[in-house]
């Protein structure tokens, strides 16, 4: 439910990709954005940036290499000369024809040259820029295609093939705000210095029937020290292909595709990792990486609306893959605080009014939807906070304002067509947390669903989680109205809510409950007595009366069972004539759920000597109403016919004690219970 492949898409308008590592001291300026507001100051190098319209200027295989190897490459990177330099453009997956070369203590590349003093080339062709220590690359790029490569050098030599950390904060930005093709690639090392990665993606379109829009980001971050990682990402798509077509029988087709993925892999030896969301003026902001995705479509005709919204299999619409510490090296040694606190949402709203039809509307497919995968490590406690939020809406109506999507099933007179898939996934692999018994693994997952017809819905909500700590999953889905709600805690979770229209199935929560088989002590072969009293009932609390509740194991001097449940169980009653019980407080329910009380009953008197009778109640925490239930029949011995019941009831609070009471009943029998539990 979450399960991953590292993506680097170079994509045709304005894709950018940045490698980034520490310098010596030098300063390097690159203006990453759509336009020429937004800059990236860092005190870095050799620092790698490109800016491609086109697929043809960057490789995207060969980036993907490049970016799976930087220390290496930063390593053993020699710039000395022209062929050295093409050679390393090559392998990180940059054409090197027509590069310019650039070595002095202040480099720039750009359209507006500082003036006197300042070494000053263009953006058409890749350029290189060699700062000697202490000295200054700047780089602003604003037409389609550019790439550079920025280097300090560690001595005053300009050819100097050594190259040092930074002790000042890397900072690498990617601000994008313009066109519907976005993509950032960055790629930081340090030994000494924090790594601080910023990517602010917001692609908006508010016209136009036929939209495709992308968005990718991919982050690497190494830090070998003491020093930590950082990324904080903002990635929204908002896409309108809305229109009113007043020409009559003039068909009307809405075609709207999103794909958004990130990619984040952060090492620390023993500082630590964290993410954030960020800002269009590029810096850090809050404590959750964001993920956003909203597709509208409102059409008028007075024919034929089609409406697709993320129809086509493309895999999930909106895409997320986070790794701390997972890399070798770091993966079972690494030490410092891993936060990964993240929101990723996807709305679609489809919306069609005509006044003959058809209509046909389709939100996502069985492959789309929201998908995520988190893996840390750390010694020291992680955190893991994961929230994933789907809706979808679609309505036909009749014309006349407003054209806003309701939730009311309330289908028009003629044709209409109306699909929805709601996959939200929390990966396709495991997501696993560990090695601190403190770590927290929290997952939230809704989704909601609304159309018309109430038909062709189709839902799957899944999550797994695996830690060292606890970990809690809450989804919840809402369809035409009907809400199922699935809770499940511990250190290894899988779980789902599979829906097909309103009726949603989820596994049963299984709530703990201590000794319910009753197991934990031993009763003796007479009969142990006065249970919560004079001897032990682990777990439970008692009423008794110096001989009731008492246990039975089997074999025992009554020849009475056996329960098929184990080797004891426990009888309330007083030798018919009822009063005494047992009962247990569960903690951690969810106030308005309803759960199932599992147990299992047996009748005293042997032969079927008549039924034993015992009451089921809920003393505080719920205000369902007891019950009496009949245990079945004997058929030779006491106690050796056993039947199976479930008693419902709503927690009103957290916590909700239950109660088994024995019943007087005329025969003087007194019940036996076994095998208790708690679904829900």
């Amino acid at each position: 439910m979450f399960g991953w492949t590292k993506i680097f898409t170079f994509v045709a308008l304005a894709a950018v990709a940045a490698i980034v590592t520490g310098g010596a001291g030098a300063t390097s300026t690159s203006t990453l954005a759509g336009g020429t507001g937004a800059t990236s100051r860092s005190t870095l190098a050799p620092a790698t940036v490109s800016h491609a319209a086109t697929a043809r200027k960057v490789s995207t295989a060969a980036v993907s290499k490049a970016a799976s190897r930087p220390g290496t490459l930063l390593k053993t990177t020699n710039l000395s000369t022209r062929s050295r330099v093409v050679r390393y453009l090559r392998a990180i997956g940059l054409d090197p024809r027509g590069v310019t070369i650039q070595r002095g203590a202040r480099n720039y590349a750009g359209p507006n040259c500082p003036g006197a003093g300042w070494s000053c080339t263009s953006t058409a062709h890749p350029v290189v820029q060699i700062a000697a220590a202490g000295g200054k690359n700047t780089f602003l790029c604003t037409t389609g295609r550019c790439a550079v490569v920025q280097a300090t050098s560690a001595t005053a030599t300009s050819t100097s093939r050594s190259f040092t950390a930074a002790t000042a904060t890397n900072t690498a930005k990617c601000i994008k705000t313009t066109g519907l093709s976005q993509s950032c690639s960055i790629d930081q090392n340090s030994a000494s210095a924090n790594n601080e990665a910023i990517v602010y993606e917001n692609a908006v379109k508010a016209s136009g029937l036929t939209q495709t829009a992308s968005a990718t980001a991919q982050i690497t971050q190494r830090a070998t020290g003491s020093n930590t990682n950082k990324a904080c990402v903002l990635q929204n798509i908002n896409v309108e292909g809305s229109t009113a077509v007043d020409k009559k029988g003039v068909p009307v087709t809405v075609t709207l595709e999103a794909h958004q993925s990130i990619s984040i892999t952060q090492d620390s030896a023993t500082g630590g990792n964290a993410l954030a969301s960020a800002t269009s003026a590029g810096s850090c902001a809050g404590d959750r990486l964001m993920q956003i995705q909203t597709l509208t479509s409102k059409a008028s005709g007075s024919g034929l609306i089609t409406q697709n919204q993320n129809a086509s299999s493309g895999g999930p619409n909106v895409l997320l893959d986070i790794k701390q510490n997972q890399s070798e090296g770091f993966l079972g040694v690494a030490s410092g605080f891993n936060t990964a606190k993240f929101t990723q949402s996807n709305t679609l709203t489809a919306v069609a009014s005509t006044p003959a039809g058809p209509v046909n509307q389709t939100q996502s497919s069985a492959v789309g939807g929201i998908q995520a995968t988190v893996n840390q490590f750390s010694t020291s406690p992680s955190t893991i906070d994961a929230l994933q939020d789907e809706t979808q809406c679609e309505d036909a109506l009749n014309p006349g304002p407003p054209l806003n999507c309701g939730t009311t099933a309330d289908p028009p007179s003629y044709s209409l067509t109306q699909v929805q898939y709601g996959p939200v996934r929390k990966g396709g692999g495991p997501s696993t947390q560990g090695n601190n018994s403190g770590d927290v693994f929290n997952v939230v997952q809704n989704s909601t669903q609304n159309n018309d017809t109430g038909q062709n819905q189709t839902n799957d909500v899944q999550a797994d989680c695996s830690t060292s700590g606890n970990c809690t999953v809450t989804q919840t889905t809402n369809v035409d109205g009907q809400t199922t709600t699935n809770v499940q805690s511990g250190q290894n979770v899988t779980t789902n809510i599979t829906c097909t229209g309103t009726t949603c199935t989820k596994p049963s929560t299984i709530i703990p409950v201590v000794n319910g088989s009753f197991e934990a002590d031993t009763f003796g072969y007479n009969g142990t007595l006065d249970l919560g009293g004079t001897n032990p009932l682990t777990g439970w609390t008692t009423l008794h009366n110096g001989t009731y509740p008492w246990g039975l194991p089997y074999p025992n001097y009554f020849t009475a069972g056996p329960t098929p449940y184990g080797n004891q169980w426990v009888i309330v009653g007083d030798y018919g004539n009822g009063g005494t019980w047992i009962e247990q407080t569960l903690n951690g329910l969810t106030p308005g759920h309803t759960y199932n009380l599992n147990f299992a009953a047996a009748s005293e008197l042997p032969n079927g000597g008549g039924q034993s009778l015992l009451g089921v109640s809920f003393p505080s925490g719920s205000n369902t109403p007891g019950q009496t239930i009949a245990a079945p029949l004997t058929q030779v011995n006491y106690w050796d016919t056993w039947a199976s019941f479930s008693v419902s009831f709503t927690a009103s609070n957290s916590s909700v004690t239950f109660r088994f009471t024995g019943l007087a009943a005329s025969f003087g029998s007194d019940p036996g219970i076994d095998n208790v539990s708690v679904t829900g």
